[in-house]
């Protein structure tokens, strides 16, 4: 089942229903050259050591007003990914983790191909030792941030006025 959350902090949990919101699943993100105009696309290993090239890929769309926004949009770009890679390891899944920078589109997507997010899990994820806030992180830099979880899979849409 596909679930198409916009970000807790705004709705929690509530299913999107707007169209312009729509995102495909991430079966289908191979696909979508038609809904993008000008998308650019790179597949990055989900490692740790990627990190680099997934911000650096983001980084020359980004508008350069305001430095701060965009240092923190690309806080947010680092913590998603970073759950991608994380995801993929708890799912032992060995497929590189796809970035979507959508300039026509205003976002960037970022789809991994692991066990799918689980919104009731962010709570326990918080207690844990191990830290569980990247995700508030990326949400306190970009609140709109948005997510369709599939299984297996998640794609995290990062909205940006580019």
């Amino acid at each position: 089942m596909t679930i198409f959350h916009e970000s807790t902090r705004l709705h929690r949990g509530t299913v999107v229903s707007n169209p312009d919101m729509a995102v495909p699943p991430v079966d289908d993100v191979n696909h979508q050259d038609s809904m993008l105009d000008t998308p650019t696309r790179q597949h990055i290993d989900a490692d740790y050591s990627r990190l680099v090239d997934a911000r650096e890929l983001v980084r020359p769309h980004l508008l350069g007003n305001d430095e701060d926004a965009d240092t923190m949009y690309l806080i947010a770009v680092t913590e998603v990914f970073t759950n991608a890679v994380e995801s993929h390891r708890r799912a032992e899944v060995d497929e590189p983790i796809e970035i979507v920078v959508d300039i026509d589109g205003g976002h960037v997507t970022i789809s991994d191909r692991g066990d799918g997010y689980d919104p009731a899990d962010r709570s326990r994820r918080r207690h844990a030792a191990d830290g569980g806030r990247g995700l508030d992180i990326a949400e306190s830099a970009v609140p709109t941030l948005a997510w369709r979880s599939n299984n297996p899979g998640t794609s995290f849409i990062l909205p940006y006025a580019f």
